[in-house]
């Protein structure tokens, strides 16, 4: 009987020492941020949200500019002048809030495209590696607390995808 509970311990043992050379992991941030395509996506992002921001800054400077008018010409014009142009001024900050939501909104999802798109991209190099080297399971370096430095894959992946003609 102690001659089958030890073979089904090593049994046991050997099936997880096998199981566990066949697991990697890759820093997903450090991929896109130095392969090509993901430095391309991430070039698009940032024209497109210093883009948002100076359109922003412009519209705020005007309201600001029109604030600024309406106080200079409080004790100038009637009162009842008054409250009507800062009646205009709050719907201009209402339509301003509206315009950056909006703005802000369709950021986000052009942002959530572009790093789709890149992993559309970066998934088939990725399998194809893993295929080639007999590799299970790669998980993301956010998510593992400790592992040994030969199962770290994101540098041999990165040359992969860079040197892919995506």
């Amino acid at each position: 009987m102690k001659k089958i509970l030890y073979l089904i311990i090593i049994i046991i043992l050997s099936y997880n020492k096998a199981y566990a050379n066949n697991v990697g992991f890759v820093d997903l941030d450090y991929l896109i941020k130095n392969s090509l395509i993901g430095k391309a996506a991430l070039e698009n992002i940032e024209k497109k949200d210093k883009k948002n921001i100076n359109i922003l800054k412009k519209k705020n400077k005007k309201l600001i500019d029109f604030e600024n008018d309406i106080k200079s010409k409080k004790n100038i014009i009637s009162a009842e002048a008054y409250e009507e142009e800062i009646n205009i001024l709050k719907k201009k900050i209402s339509e301003y809030s509206k315009e950056k939501n909006k703005i802000v909104r369709d950021f986000d999802q052009f942002k959530k495209r572009e790093l789709d798109e890149v992993f559309k991209k970066i998934t088939p190099i990725i399998e194809e590696y893993m295929n080639n080297n007999n590799i299970n399971i790669i998980l993301d370096t956010k998510y593992i607390f400790m592992g040994k430095s030969n199962s770290n894959l994101t540098e041999l992946i990165l040359i992969e995808i860079n040197n892919s003609n995506n």
